[in-house]
Formats: structure tokens, C-alpha cells, sequence
């Protein structure tokens, strides 16, 4: 029998227990809930740490959090115990693209190509690298056949102009809650290709190369923050154009906008009220 009495009380058999844990992180990964796949796969680890399957999930969920550390570490540890895997290859270089390991998401983009040429994710992730690296032939090459293989998920780079980005920033602006547009009124925009490489490394953790924009300046750390504003609002033109419309550009200036307001006011992103 699967169940058995034990002093009154009904227990599932082990297998049983796990997989139905491994269905609830499943299930959450249907939701796209990304905190619940961590807190559920982190939970049947502890119970079975030899559960591979569920290390691969629990790492792509910390990618998706933005944990791009603990991720490469649960990709490699994954590989670690499975060996080499070209989905979990292709995880593990984008993870470390990430965290501005530029080298090593070079070099597994290169494997998970090896074992699997039909991985876009990791065509584009081992071009976004090159790019980086200062490789731009070999960069664009990759870039096309990751287009080629997604068009929509990988879609080619628009060309964006200082006078869209700023229509983009109004229009943004304006799809915003009132106290985050008065935060940014009268502040001017600075549009820059790329930022810089020593700059994404100074944070702990790395801030990642994909970031499409950033406040200049540093907050008060007293109630003069209320009344305090950056500099400039800067802009990384390259990382923007990625997005693969204009409209997209706007969604995801309004993004920036509003978290790069809240962590100047020191107020969580799950409550946007709070810069009221």
C-alpha cells in the first residue's frame, strides 16, 4: 500500500510526498509566482536535496527574481550532480551574464550551443556577452540567428533616438501615479549607450549589464530624501532598444521610473503608495 496508518493518522509514502511537492513548484511556475517556486523548491530540497529535477526549477526561479548569483550557483550545481545539460548550460550563461561574469557566460553559451545549436536563449545570451566583450561582428551573428530561431522573444534592436526616448520618458511619465511623475519633474535625462562595466561590479551584488536605466546621485540618509532628487535620469540607449518596439520602450521606462523613484525614497516596490 502507497498509505498506511500510523497511530490514526493517514501518511503518504515518501514518493508520493515528493511529488506532489514537485507538482506544487510546478503549479507556481504555471503562475509565473516566482517567490512561491523558490519557497516550495527550496522546501522539497530540504527534504530530498538529491531531487536534481527540482534544483534546475529552484535555480531558473532565482534567475527570474533577479538572484542571478544564487542562480549560477544552483546551475552549477545542478551540473555538478547531473552532468552536462544544454537548457541548464544556457541557464547557467545567462545567470553569469547576470552577474557580469562575462567570460564564464561566454563559455557556457558556447557549450549549450554545442549540445544544442537550436537554443536561442543562448545564442542571444553568448551575443549580449560578445557585445560586451567588444566582439561586435560575431556579436551581431549571434544576435540574427537568436532572432531567426525567436523573432518575438528575441526581436532585433530598434534604432532609438535621444528625441524618442524622450516621447518615450513623457509617455511613460504619464501612465504613472502623480507623486512618482512629481518626483521626476525638472529632472534632466542623460542617455548613454551602455553603463559601464566598473560600475555594474561596485554594487553589491552586481547590478546587471541589461539594466535600461539608473537615477544619478546618491540619497540623503536623513528626511531630507523627501525633498532631495537625483542629478539626471540616465538612460542606457542599447539596453532599451532590445525591447523590440516603442511601446515596449515605454513599459519599460515607466518600470524604471517608478522603481528608480521608490529606492531614492527608500520605499519598497511592492507598495508604489508609499511615495505619496
Amino acid at each position: 500500500m502507497d498509505d498506511e496508518v500510523v497511530s490514526g493518522v493517514w501518511q503518504l509514502d515518501p514518493d508520493t510526498r515528493l511529488d506532489l511537492r514537485l507538482q506544487r513548484v510546478k503549479s507556481a511556475i504555471g503562475d509565473a509566482d516566482w517567490p512561491r517556486v523558490v519557497m516550495e523548491a527550496e522546501e522539497l530540497l530540504d527534504e530530498a536535496p538529491e531531487h536534481i529535477e527540482t534544483l534546475g526549477l529552484l535555480a531558473t526561479a532565482l534567475l527570474e527574481l533577479g538572484d542571478a548569483e544564487s542562480a549560477a550557483e544552483a546551475f552549477e550545481d545542478y551540473l555538478g550532480r547531473a552532468g552536462p545539460d544544454a537548457v541548464i548550460l544556457s541557464g547557467l550563461a545567462l545567470a553569469r551574464f547576470e552577474s557580469c561574469d562575462l567570460m564564464g557566460a561566454i563559455e557556457a553559451a558556447r557549450e549549450a550551443i554545442r549540445r544544442d545549436g537550436s537554443l536561442a536563449e543562448a545564442h542571444y545570451t553568448l551575443a549580449m556577452a560578445l557585445e560586451r566583450m567588444g566582439d561586435a561582428s560575431e556579436a551581431a551573428q549571434s544576435f540574427a540567428l537568436a532572432h531567426m530561431m525567436d523573432e518575438v522573444a528575441f526581436p532585433l534592436p530598434l534604432q532609438l533616438t535621444d528625441a524618442d526616448l524622450q516621447l518615450a520618458v513623457s509617455a511613460a511619465l504619464s501612465a504613472l501615479p502623480p507623486p512618482i511623475r512629481d518626483f521626476w519633474a525638472g529632472i534632466p535625462l542623460q542617455v548613454e549607450e551602455e553603463p559601464a562595466l566598473t560600475e555594474l561590479t561596485a554594487a553589491t551584488p552586481p547590478l546587471p549589464p541589461t539594466i535600461a536605466g539608473m537615477y544619478d546621485g546618491v540619497p540623503p540618509n536623513d528626511d531630507t530624501v523627501h525633498t532631495a532628487r537625483p542629478l539626471a535620469l540616465r538612460l542606457f540607449r542599447r539596453n532599451l532598444a532590445r525591447c523590440g518596439t516603442l511601446d515596449e520602450v515605454t513599459q519599460q521606462l515607466a518600470l524604471v521610473l517608478q522603481q528608480e523613484a521608490l529606492d531614492w525614497l527608500g520605499v519598497p516596490f511592492e507598495d508604489p503608495m508609499g511615495a505619496s
